[in-house]
């Protein structure tokens, strides 16, 4: 584990045994406490930031885990095996939950979706004018913040050739929209 983006690190294999670890997954908002490993003999969990493991799951069997999810409303680990599914874990008094704030999806249009000069945002017009912007390209860079003119338009003429994504937040939610720049 590292904490200085790399410089130094910290060897927090404790107890685990000698196996091919395939998945981590660090519960959010816990001070990196609470780990969760996918192995190929099962999940193990640490409560102490990878100082000391413990299988989980007294009904797991013993069977390559290849993906760790979690689900923050439900305190639920959820493990993608090889050959037996998904499993899941209650995660009660294991870990404390987490405060799950639920956001409401904002509704927008983009017009045209395929274009070669502007973009047009029909949202309603108070949440217009209190929202923020940001695009991103398919690859998921940030590609601009931008400002909508007084007209709802976004000028889209110096962005290259591709898929992009316009993201929306505001008071009221949050919300994405797709459009093809020619």
């Amino acid at each position: 584990k590292t904490d200085n983006f790399g410089s130094n690190w910290t060897d927090i294999t404790g107890n685990l045994p000698d196996i091919p670890v395939n998945d981590i997954f660090i519960i959010p908002d816990n001070e990196d406490q609470f780990l969760f490993i996918a192995s190929d003999v099962g999940v193990y969990g640490s409560r102490d930031g990878g100082i000391t493991w413990e299988r989980v799951g007294a009904n797991m069997p013993i069977v390559i885990v290849n993906d760790l999810d979690y689900n923050p409303q439900t305190n639920t680990l959820l493990a993608g095996t090889f050959g037996k599914s998904i499993m899941s874990y209650s995660l009660e008094g294991i870990v404390p939950p987490t405060n799950v704030i639920e956001v409401a999806e904002l509704l927008f249009e983009v017009t045209p979706t395929v274009t070669r000069e502007k973009i047009f945002i029909n949202l309603d017009g108070n949440a217009l004018s209190q929202a923020r912007f940001t695009l991103y390209n398919s690859a998921g860079q940030l590609i601009d913040q931008p400002r909508l003119g007084a007209d709802a338009s976004y000028d889209v003429a110096h962005l290259q050739s591709g898929i992009y994504f316009l993201h929306i937040e505001s008071a009221e939610g949050r919300g994405v929209s797709k459009f093809v720049k020619m």
